[in-house]
């Protein structure tokens, strides 16, 4: 005789079953994906550890704080000097340089801060519009190398590539990423760059 519970029964046990089986099989390549997850962030962070050791060890280097060192009156070197990390170029009243601060401290990246609105400061914004040919702070100088204002470095921030740029170049050269990377200078005059169509 049909008996609609004793069927009902049986299909719930089935479904029942398949269902644990399945959080179960979840379970067990969740577990696997956590372990694997683990292992790379300790990678990272033995390589972001190292990086940071390297970093601190360069000489010319403005300690990171949460406020503008009022020892820094004019940058130590000229323009985009290569021996330090990152340079910055901004005014405390301006809302990107602030940012662009920000963003290099929460990454915990070395860098040197030269507020525009200081004593001699004039000359300096000077040479800074003339070699970059941009009008706007703040002006952002990594390894040497003008990379452009706030957005630039946000943009190679979200990428990844911030940490490895800041590495000298000897430590670039044997970093894994060495070679994919390549920042082009920004063009201001008109011209194309290389390979552009």
């Amino acid at each position: 005789m049909f008996n609609p519970r004793a069927l009902g029964r049986a299909a719930l046990e089935r479904a029942s079953g398949k269902v644990l089986g399945a959080l179960s099989r979840a379970d067990e390549l969740g577990g696997k994906l956590y372990e694997q997850l683990g292992e790379k962030l300790a990678e990272l962070s033995a390589a972001r550890h190292a990086a940071r050791t390297a970093l601190a060890s360069e000489p010319a280097q403005t300690p990171v704080s949460g406020t503008p060192s009022p020892a820094v009156k004019t940058p130590a070197i000229g323009l985009g000097d290569p021996a330090r990390a990152m340079q910055i170029f901004g005014r405390a009243s301006c809302p990107w340089s602030g940012r662009a601060r920000m963003l290099v401290e929460r990454a915990g990246l070395e860098h040197s801060y030269f507020d525009l609105a200081g004593y001699g400061a004039d000359q300096v914004l000077r040479e800074l519009k003339q070699e970059t040919k941009q009008d706007s702070v703040p002006y952002v100088y990594v390894r040497g190398r003008f990379i452009g204002g706030y957005n630039a470095l946000d943009e190679l921030s979200r990428l990844g590539h911030l940490e490895y740029l800041t590495l000298p170049e000897h430590e670039r050269a044997q970093h894994p990423m060495h070679g994919r990377i390549e920042v082009l200078p920004r063009r201001h005059d008109g011209e194309r760059i290389p390979g552009e169509a």
